[in-house]
């Protein structure tokens, strides 16, 4: 895609930043030797020669939602126009946030000796608690795709998690390159 809409920018990538990566790539031992640094990988001089210093933890390529689909906001994807999904009861998520729907019910209860206690319990309608809730199909499927293929180009991708000890992969964040 980007060799179409913008071949400087594809040639630079050809010609200067794979070769970088390519060439730190080769570098790198295998997983098994980075125990020390729970997987991490430390550039050497020889990679800093390379160029891998113009080139990491670098926006090399950003692009914007109005680039890839001049139309997204008018054409939004619900019937609404909007970009969150119109199936959603948003009141009722609006009632979970909030914990307005929770149910209490009592019951009493004799005891062998005569006595009666009161058991009072709460029990919320959904799986969410007040403050804290998981809303599935939130975006509209034309919302999701815009949002992939934005996060797909751009190299914003600079926090590196320890392979050993959080898996593999990277992450970005609103203060380092996940923004507009």
């Amino acid at each position: 895609h980007l060799e179409h809409s913008d071949p400087t920018t594809s040639g630079y990538f050809t010609s200067r930043v794979i070769p970088i990566y390519e060439g730190v790539l080769r570098n790198i031992p295998p997983l098994t030797k980075l125990t020390r640094t729970k997987g991490l990988y430390a550039f050497r001089e020889e990679d800093y020669a390379m160029g891998i210093g113009s080139v990491y933890n670098k926006a090399l390529y950003m692009t914007t939602a109005d680039e890839l689909d001049p139309d997204w906001k008018e054409r939004g994807g619900s019937s609404s126009g909007g970009l969150l999904n119109d199936a959603l009861d948003w009141d009722g998520i609006q009632r979970d946030w909030f914990g307005e729907g929770i149910e209490t019910s009592s019951r009493t209860e004799s005891t062998n000796d005569g006595a009666t206690t009161t058991a009072t319990a709460t029990t919320p309608p959904s799986p969410s608690i007040p403050g804290v809730i998981v809303i599935d199909d939130l975006l509209t499927p034309q919302t999701l795709s815009l949002l992939r293929r934005l996060l797909l180009r751009n190299t914003h991708w600079y926090q590196t998690k320890t392979p050993l000890e959080f898996g593999k992969y990277v992450g970005s964040y609103i203060d380092d390159g996940l923004h507009d």
